[in-house]
């Protein structure tokens, strides 16, 4: 049956996700608003409608060849397309000028369709493969939020020559399976760059709540995902905290995708429970643009290892505060900013609340091949360092060496320490576990070597 659907049309929507059903990690990416059928029964499941970036063009059915190629005569556009005929291979062809510069995408699989398409790309003139384009395989964590999807990456084609270009759009399995609910979207335009923040518990391999204690910290992790190229700081806040918790200003430095967002409470904050909102700034083309973070969260414990956890985004970002934390880790630096090739010394100074608080604490990267720029280094390579069971400060130094990209980047460390706990606080028998806390974040500006005298 033929349905009219009104989309949302206000510019703040086309930014968001509203969609009621699970949503799995390959799909976080996506903006839009879902649609159920309703009658006199009552409703159907929801169905997740895209919006599309430019106008769209239909798949005329005719175009399973290089010779019948369906014509596309305006650029940028959207092409909706379905695999309703085994052995279906679509073909589209279009002019272009040499140097210009097109995102060409397909969309499928992070639409909740269980097909595997594909892209080539192709000179019209003489049938020349100039790129295949299969499965992508860039994640954005490799366990904690498992995003791999089977839709082929972004191709960013330079166009070689002024000339006729051809693409294909089918599916690996076109020639078993075909039905018009195998659909997807191919984007061709001009590359535009964004950015998406995804925010959740800390917790890698299992599933997770923020619960943070009084006197002490704790960290959500904050994924940015990177579009069509765009490589810039993105400055995170927090709206919504209760009272005697702090959160100041952090930032996901340049060309990175993943940093900690640390939250500080009082040691006298109100116990609560509550939803709080995370945004992401980023400035793009010279325009400021805010993105606000989707929730997500851990749905499938993994045991330690390789294994990606099964991952989805979740409707609310929710904050518990709850009892004494068992120590707060200060860290400071010497000054907030270095040129390349500096160095910055690093004070840390621990508190230890609870009073059978008497273990040392190591403390040093969580991992710094994803949260530290390349080539910055803490401690001699990221070695861990101790604060002994009689002390309560010690030092260290952040290494800047001449690679690493100029900057403002947010670094977090993490004290762990082996304390005597039991769930039951009456107890008399308190086996040791380990507790692990985020140190205060260090906001450090990496500044362009000077040259010359």
């Amino acid at each position: 049956m033929p349905v009219t659907i009104q989309a949302p049309g206000d510019s703040r929507a086309l930014q968001q996700l509203t969609f009621s059903g699970s949503i799995p990690a390959r799909s976080a990416g996506l903006s839009g608003f879902e649609y159920r059928l309703r009658n006199d029964s009552g409703a159907s499941n929801p169905f997740l409608m895209t919006y599309a970036t430019a106008p769209v063009i239909l798949d005329n059915g005719a175009n399973e060849s290089q010779v019948k190629a369906q014509p596309v005569t305006s650029l940028p556009c959207e092409i909706a397309g379905q695999i309703e005929k085994r052995h279906d291979r679509h073909w589209y062809l279009f002019s272009a000028n040499k140097n210009e510069v097109y995102s060409i995408e397909v969309l499928s699989d992070r639409l909740g369709v269980q097909e595997d398409v594909y892209l080539e790309v192709h000179r019209a003139d003489n049938g020349q493969l100039l790129a295949e384009v299969d499965d992508n395989t860039d994640v954005l964590t490799p366990i904690q939020f498992f995003n791999q999807t089977q839709d082929p990456p972004v191709y960013r084609f330079v166009v070689p020559e002024t000339g006729r270009y051809q693409l294909l759009v089918s599916s690996r399995d076109a020639d078993t399976r075909a039905s018009p609910s195998l659909f997807y979207r191919l984007r061709i335009g001009p590359e535009r760059p964004d950015f998406r923040v995804i925010i959740m518990p800390a917790d890698t391999i299992r599933p997770d709540g923020c619960c943070l204690h009084e006197g002490g910290r704790e960290m959500y992790t904050v994924l940015v995902d990177r579009q069509d190229g765009w490589t810039g700081p993105v400055t995170l806040s927090v709206e919504g905290l209760p009272s005697g918790v702090t959160c100041p200003p952090q930032t996901v430095g340049p060309g990175l995708r993943r940093t900690y967002l640390v939250l500080t409470a009082e040691p006298q904050a109100p116990l609560w429970t509550g939803e709080i909102r995370v945004k992401g700034t980023g400035v793009i083309n010279g325009q400021t643009v805010v993105r606000e973070a989707r929730p997500a969260s851990i749905t499938w414990p993994v045991p330690p290892g390789s294994f990606p956890a099964v991952s989805r985004l979740d409707r609310n970002l929710v904050l518990a505060v709850r009892g004494k934390a068992a120590f707060d880790l200060a860290a400071s630096l010497d000054r907030a900013s270095v040129p390349q090739g500096g160095k910055v010394n690093v004070s840390l100074r621990l508190a230890r609340l609870w009073p059978d608080n008497k273990a040392p604490l190591q403390v040093g990267p969580i991992d710094p091949a994803a949260d530290f720029p390349p080539n910055l280094s803490f401690n001699n390579d990221n070695q861990p360092i101790t604060i002994a069971a009689d002390k309560t400060e010690a030092k260290a130094v952040l290494e800047v060496r001449p690679g690493v990209p100029p900057g403002t980047y947010n670094l977090v460390l993490r004290g762990t320490a082996q304390l005597p706990f039991n769930k039951n606080p009456a107890a008399k028998d308190k086996p040791p576990i380990a507790i692990e806390q985020p140190s205060s974040p260090l906001i450090l500006t990496v500044l362009p070597m000077k040259t010359g005298k």
